[in-house]
């Protein structure tokens, strides 16, 4: 129950993104500002970009001081000493354009803001004044060489964030070339005002980050403690599906790791980045590399200290990386999911098929979907639930229960006792994919599996207990043998 339970949030949580970049947004971007075409390909190197909002830092502070989310964008960070610095947001000039944006629009961005966030690692927080850290001597390079500088003084706004010793930090920066789509190199330095570490500074450097409107891959990373002597848990292969559960029985979040915000992932396409500075020091380095590859999957490769690894991996697959933990002999698992659109999957919930007594808190099913020990999702598939009543079963409730991204499929508020699940895996809804496709093309387009039949689709029988989550029959697509 438990690797399901890691699985999933490593998988799931991807829900919370859609609100990500909306942050730290200024007062001149409301957070129900409605979606619209964001392309400004009409612009001519003869027009001028529209002046930048330079909004007053104090208006700013008091509009984001309760909207900030706890969260770090792992591959876009630097470590120095027990202070972690981050990009946390860009917006360009017209306002709309941010880092969490999908849409790629063509265009300069213009005098933009930049949006840093510091966090001190555990530890530091007894001294007195630990997160007290002031950024300055902001200054970048684009990939067309351009020397960017500060237009206006760094100021912290918002204060502090809601996160122990975090706060964030925001500059104005001029222009950088027109056609530039990646951030080089941002570096600074940090003072730290309070503490055994007062008035000392340290450089900071932050590597490939991509601009508003650039072609990027979204996604979230998770690094778990696995249990030791995991037979799967060995080489620089990725892990899925099956046998990313095997490895991940036993394990727990790292505790190295247990002081750092939810973990985002911002790649550009097609260019390495390291996210070492989010990961045990002790564990081996880490670089990631995405490019779509269409029909909804993704070509992720990098290294794992010298050793190169790659994957192809469908938009929010989990997999997993398994890295040697220098100080212990345990392994370090870093589940990562990714995707090339940071909106929301917003899946339906299955309605609920049996009225409960509300002095008995219900209980919950979950089924996991697999093909060839990748998982199924995400895809919506008709269940009958049949339950029983003394030595009788009730009528067939039927109802249509989401699938998720890793393959699991979860039926709630199901008062306890027992069950019986039906399947109907032959009307299928792969979400996600090309527009109509039936399950059956779907399989051929993922799994190259033609023909073959589903094992434990059918009469499933479970025990629902109360306020607890049941695991029943994992259920598989056998591909059948040719003659």
């Amino acid at each position: 129950m438990r690797v399901r339970t890691l699985i999933a949030m490593a998988a799931g949580i991807i829900a919370l993104s859609i609100v990500g970049y909306l942050a730290l947004a200024p007062r001149g971007t409301p957070p129900n500002r409605p979606r619209r075409s964001r392309r400004v390909g009409s612009w001519s190197p003869n027009q001028g970009m529209p002046q930048a909002i330079i909004p007053d830092a104090n208006l700013i502070g008091q509009y984001v001081a309760s909207a900030v989310q706890p969260r770090l964008i792992a591959n876009l960070a630097d470590q120095v000493g027990d202070v972690v610095v981050s990009v946390r947001q860009a917006y360009a000039s017209d306002r709309v354009r941010n880092l969490f944006d999908d849409a790629q629009d063509a265009g300069p961005i213009g005098v933009w803001q930049l949006i840093l966030q510091s966090n001190v690692r555990q530890g530091a927080a007894a001294s007195p004044g630990a997160g007290d850290v002031d950024l300055y001597d902001i200054t970048a390079t684009d990939d067309h060489g351009t020397t960017i500088t500060v237009t206006d003084p760094t100021s912290i706004i918002g204060g502090s964030s809601p996160l122990p010793g975090g706060r964030s930090h925001s500059v104005f920066l001029s222009a950088p070339h027109p056609e530039a789509r990646i951030i080089t190199a941002i570096a600074g330095s940090i003072r730290r005002t309070g503490g055994t570490s007062a008035n000392k500074a340290n450089r900071f450097t932050i590597r490939n980050v991509p601009l508003p409107g650039s072609p990027r891959v979204f996604g979230e990373i998770t690094p778990l403690r696995l249990r030791h002597g995991s037979t799967h848990a060995h080489g620089p292969a990725p892990l899925y599906g099956e046998d990313m559960e095997i490895a991940l029985r036993g394990a727990a979040p790292h505790p190295d790791c247990s002081d750092l915000p939810y973990l985002r992932l911002v790649l550009p396409v097609a260019v390495g980045t390291d996210v070492q500075s989010v990961l045990p020091r002790s564990a081996r380095a880490l670089t990631i590399m995405a490019m779509p590859k269409g029909e909804g999957h993704l070509a992720v490769s990098g290294t794992v200290g010298t050793a190169r690894w790659r994957a192809l991996v469908w938009d929010r697959e989990p997999f997993m990386l398994v890295l040697s933990d220098g100080a212990t002999a345990q392994k370090v698992g870093v589940v990562i999911s990714l995707s090339m659109s940071n909106d929301s999957l917003t899946l339906p919930t299955a309605r609920s098929v049996f009225a409960g007594d509300s002095r008995t808190p219900p209980g919950s099913v979950a089924v996991r979907f697999y093909v060839r020990g990748r998982p199924l999702g995400p895809a919506i598939v008709p269940v009958t639930v049949y339950r029983r009543d003394g030595t009788l079963w009730s009528n067939g409730m039927t109802t249509e229960s989401p699938i998720r991204a890793n393959g699991e499929c979860i039926l709630s508020n199901l008062p306890p006792g027992i069950y019986r699940l039906h399947f109907h895996v032959e009307r299928i809804a792969p979400l996600g994919a090309r527009g109509g496709i039936s399950i059956a093309q779907y399989l051929v387009d993922r799994y190259q599996a033609a023909l073959g039949n589903w094992n434990d689709a059918a009469d499933q029988r479970v025990q629902v207990v109360p306020a607890s989550r049941t695991y029943g029959k994992t259920v598989r697509f056998v591909p059948r043998a040719h003659p």
